[in-house]
């Protein structure tokens, strides 16, 4: 299997800053809970805020053998239950070292 690590990021309105991180991060942490052993979930964010007033953030999700097309359905469901109505982006990125 691939060594995959999954990024996915979106606009969050600052005003909707504190409505939103806590939603995210609980369904991180469901995540973390329901994913094999090794799984491992961060929650970043852009320093800077657009002149329209968007953060950037950034969710990455790892596994040491990498983010399969299982997992990837698991983070799309908890995505809805948590009702986050941000268009999100995801990309693959894998490591340089092998």
């Amino acid at each position: 299997m691939n060594q995959q690590t999954l990024f996915v990021y979106y606009k969050v309105p600052q005003t909707q800053h504190q409505q939103w991180i806590s939603v995210v991060q609980g369904m991180q942490q469901t995540l973390l809970q329901k994913m094999a052993g090794g799984f491992k979930v961060s929650l970043l964010k852009r320093p800077e805020v657009s002149p329209e007033g968007l953060e950037t953030w950034m969710e990455v999700y790892e596994h040491p053998k990498g983010i399969d097309p299982a997992m990837v359905e698991l983070i799309n469901e908890e995505v809805k239950v948590a009702g986050l109505p941000f268009k999100r982006a995801s990309e693959f990125f894998t490591p340089l070292n092998k």
